[in-house]
């Protein structure tokens, strides 16, 4: 099976000539200006910045990294010691999912979570950014499991490496 960096490659090179209805996952090309010094990282977030610029991948919206750092301001000190512009950068807002979760990555943590003011909880927790992306693109299906149409995406790019 393909790593997550092969396959979104793939999906950078397809661009917008997908298949219907595939055609609604997009991966748009990296912005030649690299990871702002600006704020924190990690590897698996700077090479996923690296290899695309954000867009929409199964159920999740990422934003441009132009985005990323215009939103980053709203984040620092969040939630812990709000408003508090002394304070490192923690959190940085990646995108949503299609209920409006937002999708942050606490670098204290290199915990994703995904997270909605009006919601009871986060979802998931403890999950790193890394793990996130190899899930999110190699995802395993359980024996008698149906494909979804993003797994078929998916398998579909590794057709074309």
């Amino acid at each position: 099976m393909a790593d997550w960096r092969s396959r979104l490659a793939a999906l950078v090179r397809v661009g917008k000539d997908l298949p219907e209805p595939m055609n609604s996952f997009r991966a748009r090309p990296p912005t030649r200006r690299g990871w702002p010094k600006s704020l924190p990282e990690c590897p698996a977030l700077v090479e996923f910045y690296a290899l695309c610029d954000g867009g929409t991948f199964f159920w999740y919206d990422f934003f441009p990294l132009r985005r990323v750092k215009a939103e980053a301001a709203a984040f620092r000190g969040w939630p812990d010691r709000p408003g508090d512009p002394s304070e490192q950068l923690r959190h940085l807002l990646l995108g949503y999912d299609p209920d409006s979760f937002a999708l942050i990555w606490d670098s204290a943590k290199d915990e994703l979570v995904l997270f909605k003011a009006d919601a009871q909880d986060t979802y998931p927790g403890g999950v790193t950014f890394a793990a996130f992306v190899e899930e999110l693109f190699g995802p395993k299906l359980a024996p008698g499991e149906l494909e979804n149409l993003w797994e078929a995406t998916l398998r579909y790019l590794d057709g074309l490496t």
